[in-house]
């Protein structure tokens, strides 16, 4: 697939960093590629990276340099850890190695080792560069930039740019595979009607797509969705047997069975260790907010008949912001109860809005996606059709995003509206969110955003000011 998703992570400079902490089972990275170049430098332990069509086998200490635009995927094994940084090839002030890097007629050569004498300068390099996108003192987007020019400038002057052997049909027969897969991961694919998809003979797509590959078609497709499904588990709304569909799987005796067998554990016990991962996360849960003419707090099922009466009826009103209608007392009470049974939980986040002056329930406003992976949530709100144009939504949205901000690990809130939902747009522009060209949702479901607009808002932006 095509990975888009680093430059929801960019910063004040176009760069991405990331780290995956000490894995306890075996970790499949899925095959994609990013128009990124990247560096992996393993902490801890091992892997085996397949890039385009070479395969390296990484230990402690060493560094792998990826060509932005080329396919790779990797088997991480057990107690490893690595440290990656993505950057967008303006960050490189030579145009004609950036040229030819975008181009693909270079590529890197081998793996930068610490015990090699030719290469150890250069490992010291890469290594700072990583380390100073960590500390990220002040300054440190003017250090970042010239480490990599350093960083460029010695990989050139020891020739380790080279012309790359890969021929453009195999690439871009890599390239099509994964995006069809990308794509259409959650119907029914195979082999054969893959290769009818690329007009070949099925026997020789399976030859093909191994040897660039190095598993059959069927192993491949199955890690796939495991590894999209690993992600999905992560968000706690998301029931398993729907993940299972989501992720392409007809049988949900048969997805938990092929889980198992790749990621060594259930899927429930795997969502609880992402829980337990994810929990150091500073949360407040869903406390009491006041405004000159709102007051933010949890539901209770005194709120039933507000809601009946102001809103959660109303098509127009729920259609807004893609929910369904409840037309009784029982399903609002059903709802209520699922929704109180979360507060339990610090992580979730989901308020009642009170006018004060009549003291009914006019609305809602809720965290529908948490990502603790990366501090940042989605936000939806709607207000009853007979309270719009009093500027309530802003009132509510605005200090919701104060309070957490200044009383959570929150980095990033998240928004989206449909096109033709010009008073949402207003909303969000309001609360000093700002268009963006994704959001989590998207990025996890690896689609894009097509009808939608999307916006954020980052703690310590320049747009946001506590």
């Amino acid at each position: 697939m095509f990975d888009d998703s680093f430059k929801s992570r960019y910063t004040s400079i176009p760069y991405a960093f990331y780290v995956l902490e000490r894995a306890e089972v075996e970790y499949n990275l899925v095959p994609h590629n990013h128009k990124e170049i990247e560096f992996i430098a393993m902490t801890e332990g091992s892997a085996d990276f397949c890039v385009g069509a070479s395969t390296y086998s990484l230990s402690e200490g060493d560094i792998l340099v990826i060509p932005p635009y080329c396919v790779h995927h990797a088997k991480i094994f057990p107690h490893s850890s690595y440290d990656c940084i993505c950057f967008d090839l303006s960050l490189i002030p030579d145009e004609s190695l950036k040229n030819g890097l975008e181009g693909g007629e270079l590529t890197v050569r081998g793996i930068l080792s610490s015990s090699d004498c030719e290469t150890r300068e250069l490992h010291g390099h890469i290594r700072s560069t990583l380390l100073a996108c960590k500390a990220q003192k002040q300054g440190w987007e003017l250090e970042i930039r010239g480490r990599l020019s350093l960083v460029f400038s010695k990989l050139k002057q020891n020739e380790f740019f080279v012309r790359s052997l890969s021929s453009a049909r195999d690439e871009k027969f890599c390239r099509n595979v994964i995006e069809y897969i990308a794509e259409n991961y959650g119907e029914s694919i195979t082999s054969t009607s893959l290769s009818q998809i690329f007009y070949m003979n099925n026997s020789y797509f399976c030859r093909l797509f191994k040897k660039h590959f190095h598993c059959n078609f069927s192993d491949f497709i199955n890690n796939y969705r495991i590894e999209k499904a690993k992600l999905f588990l992560e968000d706690r709304s998301l029931s398993i047997s729907d993940i299972a569909i989501k992720c392409g799987f007809n049988s949900f005796s048969y997805f938990c069975k092929i889980f198992r067998f790749t990621v060594g554990c259930s899927p429930s016990v795997y969502r609880n260790r992402c829980t337990k991962k994810y929990n150091t996360m500073k949360h407040c849960g869903t406390q009491h907010i006041e405004t000159p003419r709102l007051l933010l707090r949890p539901f209770d099922y005194e709120d039933c008949d507000d809601m009946l009466k102001n809103w959660i009826s109303n098509p127009l009103v729920q259609s807004e912001y893609g929910e369904v209608v409840y037309t009784t007392a029982a399903e609002v009470k059903q709802l209520l109860n699922k929704w109180k049974k979360g507060y339990s939980d610090l992580g979730f986040y989901r308020w009642a809005i009170i006018e004060k002056k009549s003291l009914e329930n006019i609305g809602q406003i809720a965290f529908c996606r948490v990502y603790s992976d990366c501090k940042t949530a989605e936000i939806e709100y709607c207000i009853g059709e007979s309270f719009w144009g009093n500027g309530y939504a802003n009132e509510a949205l605005s200090a919701v995003i104060d309070y957490v901000f200044a009383n959570t690990d929150f980095h990033r809130l998240e928004a989206y509206h449909r096109i033709e939902n010009v008073k949402s747009a207003r909303v969000l522009q309001k609360s000093a969110m700002q268009i963006t060209e994704t959001v989590q949702r998207f990025v996890r479901e690896n689609t894009v955003p097509k009808d939608e607009i999307c916006y954020c808002i980052t703690n310590g932006s320049n747009n946001y000011s506590s």
